[in-house]
């Protein structure tokens, strides 16, 4: 399945994701949300917003909607709608005290259960606090709170608040297990030399650099590989029911054979991974793969097949290429954010057909 190339345009896209918002389901008149819905329904309730913009708080809430709406567990009422009805009642889930509050507010959304969001920026960081409601007795399932650099962060952890949050004591073994089953992700792996690709994986990505750094390029390619850092080994998502077929590994090359024989403390230098990237791999991949590509990167290269497959011939429509060559290395954590979440998002990416048993 063909998908688009991406070029260096990123930084364009990154300000319209701030600008997203969540379309508001309209209710028939003398129906409520639930009687429409078999599955049972959760309201998003955003439940403050102080020192951020709106743009970062409408962010943070459609963030939360998206992935709960793929869990595909619940029907999600959006909080926009939620706080519409409550505004009309005067009356805030922040005021609530008392189980029997969280009761009325949740019979009143007509849901089961509440999500309540809460993000204060607090000096440099952002300081999210979430809560858990059921609604049937008014308790509070589970409470979680952490702090951000960014916003970006925050919205890029959102499957760690949930999980961590509530979901395989809320739902139950069997369906905590069958929601994260069917969600696509993005993790990293190391590619050590002479060592192919793990054919398991649904989709194949790279970060590439075309030559070794000079001595002023260096922060750049440090930057880019702090980024690699901030994705999740696929173990983690392994012990959260993800097979590999629905998992998006992001490849480091090293020249290494393997790990018993590199000492303990040289693996504690972070300048290794940039002393011993594996070039003269990247160098091949890039001639043979992407011979008409000549900029300096660096670059994330995704494709469904992978690229030491000597065999593979692969068309520009089949490969999906992110230039950073004239984006900061400032933004390289958000650039290689937005790439993880767009190619999860984007089912063009994957071969579907192959990720249902």
């Amino acid at each position: 399945m063909a998908f688009p190339k991406w070029y260096s345009v990123i930084s364009i896209v990154l300000v319209a994701l701030a600008c997203a918002s969540v379309e508001v389901e309209e209710e028939k008149e003398g129906e409520s949300y639930s009687d429409r819905h078999e599955k049972p329904t959760i309201a998003l309730i955003n439940s403050g917003s102080v020192g951020i913009s709106e743009e970062e708080a409408d962010m943070i809430m459609v963030s939360f909607f998206d992935y709960l709406s793929k869990l595909n567990e619940f029907e999600v009422v959006d909080a926009r709608r939620a706080e519409r009805i409550l505004s009309a009642q005067e009356l805030s889930l922040a005021e609530c005290s008392s189980p029997e509050c969280v009761r009325n507010i949740g019979k009143l959304l007509a849901v089961d259960y509440i999500l309540a969001v809460r993000s204060e920026k607090i000096g440099e960081q952002i300081f999210a606090s979430t809560k858990f409601f059921r609604i049937e007795d008014g308790l509070t399932l589970g409470v979680f709170s952490r702090s951000y650099p960014e916003v970006y962060q925050l919205t890029n952890s959102i499957s760690d608040i949930i999980q961590s949050l509530f979901y395989r004591e809320a739902l139950g073994e069997e369906a905590y297990e069958e929601a994260w089953a069917g969600i696509l992700v993005t993790c990293r792996e190391y590619l050590l030399r002479d060592v192919r690709e793990d054919e398991e994986y649904g989709l194949y990505s790279y970060m590439l650099f075309a030559k070794e750094p000079d001595d002023e390029g260096v922060e750049r390619y440090r930057a880019f590989y702090r980024a690699f850092l901030k994705l999740k080994e696929y173990g983690e998502y392994k012990s959260l029911s993800v097979k590999k077929k629905n998992a998006n590994v992001v490849y480091w090359l090293l020249d290494v054979d393997s790990w018993s024989e590199v000492p303990a403390e040289e693996l504690e230098d972070f300048d290794f991974f940039i002393k011993h990237y594996d070039y003269a791999r990247a160098d091949l991949m890039l001639r043979t793969k992407l011979p008409k590509f000549t900029n300096p990167g660096p670059l994330i290269v995704a494709c469904q097949t992978p690229l030491s497959n000597p065999t593979a011939v692969l068309t520009d429509s089949e490969l999906l290429i992110v230039d950073l060559s004239r984006i900061s290395e400032n933004l390289f954590d958000a650039t290689v954010s937005y790439f993880r979440n767009k190619v999860i998002e984007d089912p063009e990416t994957w071969q579907i057909e192959t990720h249902t048993e």
